[in-house]
């Protein structure tokens, strides 16, 4: 998540009536703080589903010893039915490609963010104001598109 200095910062870089400013901290602070939260509960879906999947998995070869009870029986088949619905659950919500994706727009805003602020590479000129918000459009729209691919995929699978 980007710091709350960060504000601060961009007041050594823009002056505070200039759009810029009102551009960093509405839009591409938002942007960031959105991309990170999504990111992280995306990791946490992807980590407990697959814990469950793997402790449900681990414990069917463990009570086949005790099959003879038909509550064990009735225990390893729901256990079996657990670990294929959890498998389906994480290939349709697609949590880990999720996960990545939004850590990687926010490291990549942030990334953009820090050069402007330094005015390093591409923002060491006049125009820099202008080209920040031409790049973190950029790399938004093209979030929300590949977003937008991976629902449409997963809806035309699901019918």
């Amino acid at each position: 998540m980007i710091p709350d200095t960060v504000t601060g910062e961009i007041s050594n870089t823009v002056q505070k009536d200039d759009i810029t400013y009102d551009y960093v901290r509405d839009r591409l602070k938002e942007q960031i703080t959105y991309y990170s939260k999504n990111s992280m509960k995306n990791k946490n879906y992807h980590h407990l589903s697959s814990v469950m999947e793997i402790l449900c998995a681990a414990l069917i070869p463990f009570l086949v010893g005790y099959a003879e009870n038909l509550n064990i029986t009735l225990t390893i088949g729901l256990l079996g039915v657990l670990v294929a619905v959890l498998g389906s659950i994480k290939e349709i919500y697609n949590w880990q490609f999720l996960w990545h994706e939004y850590r990687t727009t926010t490291e990549t805003l942030k990334h953009e963010l820090h050069l402007f602020m330094t005015k390093s590479g591409p923002y060491n000129t006049e125009k820099a104001k202008n080209i920040l918000a031409v790049r973190c459009e950029q790399i938004i729209s093209k979030q929300n598109s590949q977003h937008f691919i991976v629902n449409t995929t997963n809806e035309k699978q699901e019918t």
